[in-house]
């Protein structure tokens, strides 16, 4: 993987691969961890790009994560009814799919909720990003 002008690209044997084709090299196991390993490492190189995500692996939340902040009284949503456990799925055409949430503390302390579809044949993805909440 290289980085010029902003973008990113892949060479395969020479031959370069350009966004958003690149995610096509990812190989893994096809089980739930992959696909969020996979996710998580889409946003990863993507802070390389001037396409940045906003999505730092430390922003990642789950629930224990959730205690945690709480315990120390940096959880300003008071108690939440659901979990935010990061959670794997085939949608309704049977691609994989993965949601997971992050906490930003940046200026106004949000949560937002990330999807990630993949495609049937590879770890290609498509991503939606929204504000599930602020305090």
């Amino acid at each position: 993987m290289f980085r010029r002008d902003g973008q990113i690209y892949a060479e395969n044997k020479g031959v370069e691969v350009e966004e958003p084709d690149w995610m096509d090299g990812i190989i893994g196991d096809e089980s739930p961890l992959s696909y969020l390993q996979a996710a998580v490492c889409y946003h990863h190189v993507k802070e390389y790009s001037d396409q940045k995500t906003d999505v730092i692996q430390q922003a990642i939340i789950d629930d224990a994560y959730v205690r945690e902040l709480d315990l120390f009284n940096q959880w300003m949503f008071g108690k939440v009814k659901r979990s935010f456990n990061p959670i794997f799925f085939y949608d309704s055409l049977h691609h994989p799919a993965v949601i997971f949430f992050t906490f930003h503390q940046e200026g106004v302390e949000v949560i937002q909720k990330h999807v990630h579809r993949f495609s049937t044949k590879s770890y290609n993805l498509k991503t939606l990003r929204r504000a599930w909440t602020d305090a």
